[in-house]
């Protein structure tokens, strides 16, 4: 490039950044409308799952209680080994215990995007692209598919948005020339991989390891960097490995106690993406849910669609593939970068993902579309290069002949084919696999129509019309809103005042547990469940679809559907809430006890009033059953009052877990699994009184480690400055 045509692309670049910034700031605008009109998001996993968590969490903060043990739900469960509620992260502990609950909630559902976007255009200013390209390679990313659709993921957003600062600190210890960045650098991915840790969200750690390794490799091999400072950064990630025990450690021993630890190679291809929704590209809204799904699967999770804008400009690299000069090298890492994350999405469809799968640990996750999120980072930024490489040609230093935009010309029509053949057709094909089409025309016709006006605009832009460069910026931009805005950002709502005082349609007067179905949501209103969601269900050895086992679990409630579902033979009243009779008693004393069945059987024991089923050979004194009495409770605490004839056993309907610890006036007893599913200990004759309290070995070892963690990282961060000052010193 002459000098004459670089300060032309210069200005033109000028030019270009309000309209970039106005773009990337009414995206972001758009996100804090929910929050400035006072509604909470409720969509998908937001409102039956992550929601209620928080909720408790910030209950427990201002109440002084250990957010450890959640009893609400599966009769009690680990929530901090579940994770994903990220009660042990700094960022968590200080907003849910200073800002009322709706304002925690939309500071954590609102920072990831700026936090992506930032990172994103830091990394890109390191590549070189220009200003111009660094911010829409952002806002591409930032607003794509992968992280809007996925905003109902809270936490795994909240992962992703780590890794544009991890790789950027990656690329700083790889190839800055300064000592002082590079140790700035290692304490950096130290501190954001203990940071993601502490999130809760596994699987999205893996994909952040995914792309440091990548990029670690690719970088290396380019420019040659030896091995000795590639392997600098193992310590870092060592040292934020430790950071993020505290929540690492009892997230191993919550998938130990879940259904997730025995699952089968199967289990990690669900939800594959179907390569049928490469059609996403052209017609993004043909189906009514947007994507095909084949057994099972959600919109957000195979959302493949780039972006009207994005797409076409990538197109425009295909024109210009002989003239991309330096970028050349970076347009085909990303190319291969994006080939290869399509093909891992696709999972069972595509074949290298079987590969990945016999890694340790990988075969516990499933949803290989998530590797979509590669995907999209790819295309952003190659629009982003593309983009960079039009405004440059709109300044009058080349001039394309019209026979070279076929390639863009090509997509519109392909647009307009697909259209028009479902309509035709009514895509019998798809319907097999997944739902209808969708029944606006309207919003059918709108992914051609998006699609042809980007088309024309990059060809006038390459023919010299510079008004079509920010158009296509803002028109590219109100696509990607409106299509990643409109499913989890502006679905369903819910207004502060019934966060609040929350109606769930339960029975007002349900003193027992009550089933409720794959939701979190009866607890915002005092229930307790024997169900939820959650993302390591735990293992549980009753069948709750026996009406003996439900008694047992202290069950007063069922929603009409599961009985009819379980074959329930309950009197039914007219109420969508049917009532099972005589329930036993959360807290009670037996005086029996019996070695349970092995194999077990749906059979309750003999007499569950005056017996219970045991782990192990009990002794107990027989006699009329005493009296127990729950004085009090907390999270994962509750004091017991007892009076019993003989020697009895206190049976508490709370989940069993190894973590649980008892106190007989004072004096350590053992706690027992008692009828499958939950504890109790013994207990002498006479009055007591008896302590529970959740403690897990993995709670005092996770933040052990972590601390330990934590001392690692500065310990070596200040040697690591001392080091680089002592070299510049020497360099003179």
């Amino acid at each position: 490039m002459s000098k004459e045509e670089g300060q032309t692309s210069a200005q033109l670049d000028d030019s270009l950044l309000p309209y970039l910034r106005a773009a990337a700031a009414l995206l972001l605008a758009l996100m804090l409308l929910p929050a400035l009109a006072g509604r909470i998001p409720i969509a998908d996993d937001l409102g039956g799952a992550h929601l209620p968590l928080r909720r408790f969490f910030a209950t427990c903060l201002a109440n002084g209680d250990r957010s450890d043990w959640l009893p609400a739900i599966f009769s009690g469960f680990f929530l901090l080994g579940e994770g994903q509620a990220g009660t042990w992260h700094p960022f968590h502990l200080l907003i849910y215990r200073l800002l009322p609950l709706p304002a925690a909630y939309h500071v954590e559902l609102l920072a990831s995007t700026p936090i992506i976007w930032f990172g994103t255009n830091r990394l890109l200013g390191r590549w070189r692209i220009g200003s111009a390209g660094a911010i829409w390679g952002a806002t591409a990313f930032a607003f794509s598919a992968f992280n809007l659709l996925h905003y109902i993921h809270i936490n795994l957003i909240a992962v992703v948005a780590h890794i544009p600062w991890i790789v950027l600190a990656i690329d700083i210890a790889l190839r800055d020339r300064s000592p002082h960045r590079r140790a700035l650098a290692w304490v950096a991915v130290a501190l954001l991989t203990g940071s993601q840790l502490l999130l809760g969200h596994p699987q999205a750690v893996w994909l952040s390891i995914v792309a440091e390794v990548s990029y670690c490799v690719a970088t290396a091999v380019r420019l040659r960097i030896g091995p000795m400072r590639v392997g600098s950064l193992v310590p870092a990630k060592c040292a934020g490995v430790l950071v993020g025990c505290a929540q690492l450690i009892p997230t191993l021993d919550g998938l130990g106690h879940s259904t997730r630890a025995t699952v089968d190679a199967v289990f990690g291809t669900t939800h594959s993406l179907h390569p049928l929704n490469l059609y996403q590209l052209v017609a993004p809204y043909l189906l009514e849910e947007r994507v095909v799904r084949i057994l099972g699967g959600n919109t957000h999770e195979f959302g493949l669609y780039t972006g009207a804008g994005p797409l076409v400009l990538c197109a425009w690299l295909l024109i210009r593939r002989r003239r991309l000069g330096p970028s050349k090298p970076l347009v085909l890492g990303l190319l291969v970068t994006g080939f290869i994350a399509f093909l891992l999405a696709t999972g069972k469809y595509g074949g290298i993902y079987r590969l990945m799968a016999l890694l340790p640990g990988v075969g516990f996750f499933r949803v290989p579309s998530r590797f979509l999120l590669f995907f999209h980072f790819a295309t952003a930024v190659l629009s982003a290069i593309a983009l960079v490489d039009l405004d440059r040609v709109a300044g009058g230093a080349e001039r394309i002949a019209w026979r070279r935009f076929v390639p863009i010309a090509l997509l519109p029509v392909s647009s307009v084919l697909v259209a028009a053949l479902a309509l035709r057709f009514e895509v019998s094909a798809v319907h097999r696999v997944s739902e209808a089409l969708n029944g606006d025309w309207r919003l059918i016709a709108a992914g051609p129509l998006v699609i042809s006006l980007c088309a024309l605009l990059v060809i006038l832009a390459a023919r010299g019309r510079l008004w079509a460069l920010p158009a296509l910026v803002l028109v590219s931009a109100a696509d990607l809103g409106a299509y990643g805005l409109s499913y989890g950002v502006y679905g369903p709502w819910q207004s502060i005042e019934a966060l609040s005082n929350p109606a769930t349609g339960l029975p007002e007067e349900a003193a027992g547990r009550v089933v409720a179905g794959l939701s979190n949501t009866a607890i915002t209103s005092g229930h307790r469940t024997i169900d939820g969601y959650v993302g390591l269900f735990p293992r549980k050895l009753l069948d709750y679809d026996d009406l003996d086992d439900l008694r047992l679990a202290g069950v007063e409630w069922v929603s009409r559907g599961y009985a009819e579902e379980a074959g329930l033979e309950l009197a039914r009243n007219g109420s969508p809430w049917l009532r099972i009779p005589n329930p036993l008693a959360r807290i009670r004393m037996v005086s029996e006890a019996q070695p349970r069945p092995d194999p077990p059987d749906s059979a309750p024991p003999p007499d569950p009033r005056t017996s219970a089923w045991v782990e192990e050979e009990v002794v107990l004194g027989g006699g009329a059953v005493g009296q127990a009495e729950l004085r009090e409770e907390s999270p994962g605490r509750m004091l017991v009052g007892t009076n019993a004839q003989s020697r009895q056993l206190l049976v508490v309907a709370e989940s069993f877990h190894p973590g649980w610890t008892a106190e007989v006036d004072g004096r350590a007893t053992a706690v027992l699994r008692v009828n499958r599913d939950f504890i109790g200990c013994v207990v002498e004759a006479g009055e007591h009184e008896i302590r529970l309290v959740f403690d897990p070995p993995s709670r005092r070892l996770g933040l052990v480690l972590s601390a330990l963690g934590m001392v690692w990282v500065v310990l070596q961060g200040v040697w690591l400055w001392c080091r680089a000052g002592a070299i510049a010193l020497a360099r003179g």
